[in-house]
Formats: C-alpha cells, sequence, structure tokens
C-alpha cells in the first residue's frame, strides 16, 4: 500500500477517491499512525493505493530520491543497505 501517487500503480485520476473501508480499518491498527487524529485516517485512506509487487521486484532503490511512503499489508520485504541485507524491519517489529 503506497501513498503519494506510485510509479507502479496505474491511473490515479484528477478526481477524488471513495473511501475504501477495509484500509480505513487498516490504517486504524497501524501504530505508526496512531498519533495521528482519527479524523485526518479518511483522508490518508482516500490517498492510499494498493500495490501489489512480485517476488524479487525492486520496489525502493537506495540513493534515489522518494517521494512515496510504503506500508506492507501481507507478505514481507527484504532491505538493503549498502548492498548487504539489514534486519531493519525485524529491529522495527521488535518496537511494537
Amino acid at each position: 500500500m503506497g501513498c503519494g501517487g506510485s510509479k507502479q500503480a496505474g491511473g490515479g485520476g484528477a478526481g477524488e477517491q471513495a473511501l475504501d473501508e477495509g484500509t480505513f480499518m487498516f490504517f486504524k491498527k497501524v501504530k505508526l499512525l496512531k498519533r495521528l487524529p482519527e479524523e485526518e485516517l479518511p483522508a490518508l485512506a482516500k490517498k492510499a493505493e494498493h500495490v501489489d509487487f512480485a517476488a524479487g521486484k525492486n520496489i525502493i532503490t537506495q540513493g534515489d530520491e522518494g517521494n512515496e511512503f510504503f506500508m506492507i499489508k501481507k507478505g514481507t520485504a527484504d532491505v538493503e543497505i549498502d548492498g548487504k541485507k539489514s534486519c531493519f524491519i525485524e529491529r522495527w517489529r521488535l518496537l511494537r
């Protein structure tokens, strides 16, 4: 799930998207988003895009400018920093 107009996702017309109740409920459970006032979550959920990535697909490349924010709803992702696998995701999970 990405916010900010994913380059992998198609479309993204000028009109406002309808609120996806499933995305809204997912956002309510994300610990990072609990800091936001709950009344802001529907607007964020409307902007979010569901994006599927094939296994092994490179999603973000170190050093590239970032203009998107991704949350993993289902599945896993490997993180490499300077060409080495990182345990960043595992450390983050421990903080939950």
